[in-house]
């Protein structure tokens, strides 16, 4: 007997997805998010070729506008970098963002250029609501494209987290609104300590950025430490010393 229930789901598994792999790098820390985005588009690695580096700068959104900054590496090896104002819509950073980086996103897909795209977050962003949004937001009306969500066209691969040792345990056990720790074009009334657990705890791989091996507390190292394994058990550790910082070899 000829089981066309079975031949279809050993055709569907062996179907290769073509979309193009994504990696989201979140963190308070946003220098330790910039390092890590530098470090996967290496000028001297051959391997990040094709590997194009979004971000969305939301410093200015008080001013109505948000910066939308590209960066890859050419064949040649030379690093491009181009950068845009985006005014925001409806007043709100949410709708800025999927009206901009979801398209974006499939347009991305369609080069052949491209073989990787990473997404260094914005500190107040939570990981979860941008995998949401390219999961399941409809995008339409794309010359060219059929309607539907980006996860159409891209995929994501990994989620990285960046932490700062010295200070990341203070930021997730507080009851800091953003609005009082420095993000005061935050337009809700989250804590730093909604943000800072929650990228850690949707993270697959967690890059630490340590202090001075002469000026660290071992006691408020180890304790960080916990708190990060309770939270993402199963993401692997990297610490980035001042004199070691992170490579290519992430």
């Amino acid at each position: 007997m000829n089981d066309g229930g079975a031949a279809q789901r050993v055709g569907a598994e062996s179907r290769v997805d073509d979309r193009t792999p994504i990696v989201l790098v979140t963190g308070l820390d946003s220098a330790a998010v910039s390092r890590v985005g530098d470090a996967l588009t290496g000028e001297q690695d051959m391997d990040a070729r094709g590997t194009v580096v979004v971000h969305h700068d939301l410093s200015h959104v008080a001013d109505g506008r948000v910066g939308r900054l590209m960066s890859w590496v050419d064949p040649d090896g030379q690093r491009r970098e181009r950068t845009l104002g985006i005014e925001l819509a409806h007043g709100c950073i949410s709708c800025t963002l999927r009206e901009d980086l979801l398209p974006l996103l499939r347009r991305l897909h369609r080069r052949s250029s491209v073989r990787r795209i990473v997404l260094t977050l914005d500190p107040i962003l939570e990981p979860e609501r941008i995998a949401w949004a390219i999961e399941e937001v409809i995008v339409e009306d794309m010359p060219g494209f059929v309607d539907g969500p980006a996860s159409r066209d891209v995929r994501i691969d990994a989620t990285i987290a960046c932490v700062a040792e010295s200070d990341w345990l203070e930021s997730a056990t507080g009851d800091t609104p953003l609005v009082e720790a420095g993000f005061d074009h935050v337009d809700d009334d989250r804590t730093l300590a909604q943000v800072a657990v929650g990228q850690v705890a949707f993270a697959d791989a967690l890059v630490v950025a340590g202090c001075d091996p002469a000026m660290r507390d071992a006691w408020t190292s180890a304790r960080s430490t916990a708190v990060m394994k309770r939270l993402a058990p199963n993401a692997p550790m990297m610490i980035e010393l001042p004199q070691r910082p992170v490579t290519t070899s992430l």
